[in-house]
């Protein structure tokens, strides 16, 4: 396909809500009066050490003794920096606004991955959209034909919440006259996993829709839906009723084209994240 025949696919009116949409976070300090609190307002493709850097100082400045690891948690379960804050919301929250994050250390063993400082976080920023890149099109060459001053704008518009700035230094990665070989997926399933996929634009000569991709997905993974407590596919047939899939916020119909999703809901680092929860779960679709 052509740059010109990408565009017709993309819904400005879509991208700005996932651009400009923005979700209120509440973070708790322990050691503070259980009134005292910060009230963020985050971009969807943020991070939690770079938006909370007021917070983490306070924090970090009633700890004795410095800790190897910084943890946050929703409700006392850990969380992932390296997860957007978008995905956080979707695939560990109840839905309830604002989300409420408290910060702690590292206890109970639990592994943390960990971070040094900014440039850390944007280096792994960077490699994640290198890695969407050559996923999508078998080759880094869109990367390559950027000017290396353009790299740091990059991460500087990661959280960009105006859509005509973002798309300035994100559309010449995502419309392109490369063909889109595959679609580049973080999935979001069960116990705080992360899954990485790059699955086919087309299959069989047609679009390739989310119903087919949580079927690859659970295909080419042993997966044990029963201990999960959600069983999303059962004899090869997919459940239906029983589980949702979001991406930014919005509950998704399994005959959406992947493509068209990857167009108009890719995060920031180019990625689709998709999460798959329970039917039944309390959401609120933003």
């Amino acid at each position: 396909m052509k740059a010109d025949q990408y565009t017709t696919l993309v819904d400005s009116s879509i991208r700005r809500k996932v651009v400009e949409g923005t979700i209120p976070i509440i973070v708790r300090i322990p050691f503070k009066a259980e009134d005292k609190y910060t009230l963020y307002n985050a971009s969807r493709n943020e991070y939690l050490p770079i938006l909370l850097q007021s917070s983490i100082q306070d924090f970090l400045a009633d700890v004795e003794q410095q800790p190897t690891a910084l943890a946050f948690f929703i409700n006392d379960q850990p969380i992932k920096w390296c997860w957007p804050i978008g995905v956080i919301f979707d695939a560990l929250h109840n839905g309830s606004l604002p989300m409420e994050i408290t910060l702690g250390v590292n206890v109970n063993d639990v592994k943390f991955q960990p971070y040094e400082n900014e440039e850390s976080i944007k280096n792994f920023h960077i490699q994640q959209l290198k890695e969407s890149v050559y996923l999508r099109f078998k080759t880094i060459q869109p990367i390559r034909k950027l000017e290396v001053g353009l790299i740091p704008p990059l991460w500087e518009a990661h959280a960009q919440t105006k859509l005509e700035d973002y798309e300035k230094v994100y559309n010449p990665l995502v419309i392109t006259d490369e063909d889109w070989d595959c679609v580049p997926i973080h999935w979001y399933f069960g116990n705080g996993r992360r899954y990485t996929d790059a699955i086919l634009t087309l299959t069989e000569g047609k679009l390739t829709t989310v119903g087919d991709g949580v079927k690859i997905f659970f295909n080419e993974r042993e997966i044990d839906q029963q201990q999960e407590k959600l069983v999303v596919l059962k004899d090869g047939k997919i459940e239906e009723n029983k589980f949702v899939v979001i991406i930014q916020g919005v509950t998704v119909p399994l005959d959406t084209p992947l493509l068209w999703l990857a167009l108009n809901m890719s995060g920031s680092d180019m990625f689709l994240h998709i999460v798959v929860r329970p039917a039944d779960d309390l959401l609120i679709t933003i």
